[in-house]
């Protein structure tokens, strides 16, 4: 797979290894951006460059999303799961603490901030296992053929 079907395409699948690093080597130019930022704007910091900095950042930070998406849906592609699961292992988890934050503001008593910030960290641990460590389905699937090149087991 070249470098811009892996990073921009959500067609195909994606085995574990490059998913992790892609995911953590994002992570990383990232952190070192941020980095490079924050001590360039605290040795020069003007009006202009910290415009452009902000925008940079900002150009950056929509690009490091769509590599996030692109190859977490490969990713969930290679587990047997349609991209709908993004719905399930990011946005839900996400919203939960919101709703419990609501919650908190109707009854004061902490139970559905509580209740529903767990059900957010256990439906992240889920999508943590389940696309970072476990293998993706044997052989071929509707999204393409097996990255590892393993064969379909007949049931």
């Amino acid at each position: 797979m070249d470098l811009a079907r892996l990073l921009f395409s959500f067609r195909g699948r994606l085995s574990r290894g490059p998913y992790w690093v892609v995911v953590l080597g994002s992570m990383a130019v990232m952190a070192a951006v941020a980095f490079a930022f924050a001590a360039l704007g605290t040795v020069a910091a003007t009006p202009d460059l910290l415009t452009t900095m902000s925008a940079v950042f900002g150009v950056g930070s929509l690009l490091q999303l769509w590599i996030f998406l692109a190859t977490t849906v490969k990713r969930l592609h290679d587990r047997g799961r349609s991209a709908w699961w993004l719905l399930v292992f990011l946005v839900l988890p996400a919203l939960m603490p919101s709703v419990g934050t609501g919650l908190y503001h109707i009854d004061r008593s902490g139970v559905g901030l509580l209740v529903f910030s767990l059900a957010a960290l256990a439906l992240a641990l889920w999508a943590l296992v389940d696309l970072g460590f476990r293998r993706g389905t044997p052989g071929d699937n509707r999204w393409g053929p097996d990255p590892l090149g393993g064969v379909a087991v007949a049931p």
